[in-house]
């Protein structure tokens, strides 16, 4: 029962302990805490099978937030147009002028993918508190995390794709 981590399971635990010390107890007790054993492993697989759609999501949104990356990357570094000087419309007094840079996009990726990393773990907690009812196991966080290291390294792949296919050169 100490290693119990829900409190429901020491309170089955501590109940058949009791039980057993006492000397035994009327067959309809001991069926009453064998049906609350059972109501109970069934209520927490249910509850695991509602959540794991959304583990599995949280486990994608790392290739995601990548493919996303990796259609705006072209844009924002000047690539998309093959490489061509873009003339763009001058911007009215005071107002916010864009002009294509590769280190801007890359510090935008990297900006991008530390404010993602702390929304997905925050959403790996959450799946993992949803499915177990503690914080203790973190092993989803850590597969969460380690799922944006390759994720990071498909956006350059991404924007390529992306810049071959929706901007071909023109040259």
């Amino acid at each position: 029962a100490s290693t119990a981590r829900s409190w429901l399971a020491r309170v089955i635990f501590w109940l058949v302990d009791m039980v057993d010390r006492l000397g035994g107890a009327s067959p309809e007790l001991l069926e009453k805490v064998i049906t609350l054993l059972t109501n109970y492993s069934a209520a927490r697989e249910s509850q695991r099978s509602r959540v794991r759609l959304f583990l599995y999501l949280t486990y994608a949104t790392p290739f995601i937030v990548a493919m996303m990356f990796g259609m705006i990357h072209p844009l924002i570094a000047g690539t998309a147009f093959g490489g061509q000087q873009l003339e763009l419309p001058e911007a009215p007094q005071g107002g916010p002028s864009f002009s294509p840079n590769p280190e801007a996009a890359a510090q935008m990726i990297d900006t991008g993918f530390l404010m993602m990393i702390i929304a997905t773990c925050s959403m790996a907690m959450t799946i993992s508190y949803a499915m177990d009812s503690h914080f203790f196991g973190l092993h989803r966080l850590a597969i969460t995390a380690l799922l944006f290291i390759p994720a990071y390294y498909t956006v350059p792949i991404m924007s390529e794709i992306v810049r071959a296919t929706m901007f071909p050169s023109q040259v």
